[in-house]
């Protein structure tokens, strides 16, 4: 997976758009493992995130494992399952590919996947990322998309399907394929702004967490 944590504003070079126009998510996460996830699911959101000024950080089963993308591309897992809980993070970004075939079987991931649901902080699905929300059964009577593969899955799981390039639902922001990447990060960003401004962050009262 990877995290962002909240914006620092030292990294506002001159001239740039002030954090405060991208919003101020603490921290989004990215489930990542030993299958075969697509690496721009995983990089695209990651890099655009970090262009806002967000901290992010993969996590995967074990910390300091290297994952390979279906395409070679490594990933290191910042940290592992265990070091993360919901109250660490404003967010959580699923990547698609096989990897969350895979992430659904760990019962920790699914957990981690439907208390951030519950809690109302964002949680973002593209491609195949979606088949954790049906595990996590969270998804009854939310309207969201996916890759065409998965749609019954999501459908049996209670889930309102959308043909959409992104779908959000509330704290659920979801897309079906690498081409809606760019709507995706968009709306990623925009519910991160969002609840920034109806919650109180850290970096709004300055008091900014420690890394984990």
């Amino acid at each position: 997976m990877h995290v962002h944590k909240r914006l620092n504003p030292a990294l506002n070079p001159a001239g740039f758009k002030k954090r405060s126009d991208f919003g101020r998510g603490r921290t989004s996460v990215h489930p990542y493992t030993k299958c075969s996830s697509c690496s721009c699911k995983v990089n695209y959101p990651l890099l655009r995130l970090r262009e806002a000024g967000h901290i992010t950080f993969t996590i995967g089963p074990e910390q300091g494992k290297v994952y390979s993308s279906k395409h070679g591309y490594p990933c290191t897992a910042d940290y592992g399952i265990d070091q993360i809980s919901v109250d660490k993070l404003d967010g959580l970004i699923i990547p698609g590919g096989w990897c969350p075939d895979y992430l659904r079987r760990n019962k920790k991931f699914v957990q981690l996947v439907a208390d951030m649901v519950h809690s109302g902080k964002l949680v973002g699905a593209i491609c195949h990322g979606p088949w954790m929300l049906c595990s996590a059964k969270c998804i009854k009577d939310r309207r969201l998309t996916c890759f065409v593969a998965i749609k019954d899955d999501v459908e049996n799981a209670g889930g309102i399907y959308e043909d959409s390039s992104v779908v959000i639902d509330g704290n659920l922001v979801t897309s079906r394929i690498p081409s809606d990447l760019p709507d995706f990060s968009r709306a990623v960003l925009q519910v991160l702004t969002l609840q920034c401004q109806h919650s109180k962050c850290d970096m709004c009262t300055g008091d900014i967490k420690e890394k984990l």
